[in-house]
């Protein structure tokens, strides 16, 4: 495979998707050490959806496909292979090939936002939320709080239990 150069608002975007992805993840960190189970679970779960879903209505109106997912569909729609690749790309193809059931889990567990992106309808249309969409990024975010949940209450515990 040829390497393909990026221009710099595609390396931009990725860099602003990776950085708020650890941006929700170190917020909700702090709101698990601060508030009670029941609360954080709820405050972490408010806060990474109303910042997800801020970043598609973002990627939407600058209508840049920095995450080539827009590229990776309109490839796919036309039975042609594609050679842009981002790491994103990557792991949606290589999900892809083990099935279709077995990408459709990996992405609503891992991303809500490239869940989205991916299974909404068409390519480069920019069409936000579809309502049809809207429950599988809903019930995206749902699980990847309850993961990332999960991890912090385990670590915390575990530091507590050292401590």
């Amino acid at each position: 495979m040829k390497n393909v150069v990026f221009p710099d608002r595609f390396k931009i975007g990725l860099i602003i998707f990776i950085t708020t992805n650890i941006v929700i993840k170190v917020t909700e960190y702090k709101i698990a050490e601060i508030f009670e189970f029941k609360l954080a679970i709820f405050l972490m779960f408010l806060f990474s959806f109303l910042i997800r879903y801020l970043l598609i209505l973002i990627y939407d109106y600058a209508k840049i496909d920095c995450l080539l997912i827009e590229n990776l569909k309109e490839k796919r729609d036309q039975k042609y292979k594609t050679i842009e690749l981002t790491s994103i790309t990557k792991r949606i193809l290589k999900f892809k090939k083990i099935g279709n059931w077995f990408l459709l889990v990996a992405l609503v567990c891992t991303d809500p936002i490239v869940t989205l992106l991916y299974y909404r309808d068409g390519h480069h249309l920019w069409n936000n939320t579809p309502k049809k969409n809207f429950m599988l990024f809903f019930i995206s975010t749902v699980i990847c709080t309850i993961t990332l949940a999960g991890a912090i209450y385990s670590i915390l515990g575990l530091i507590k239990l050292i401590l």
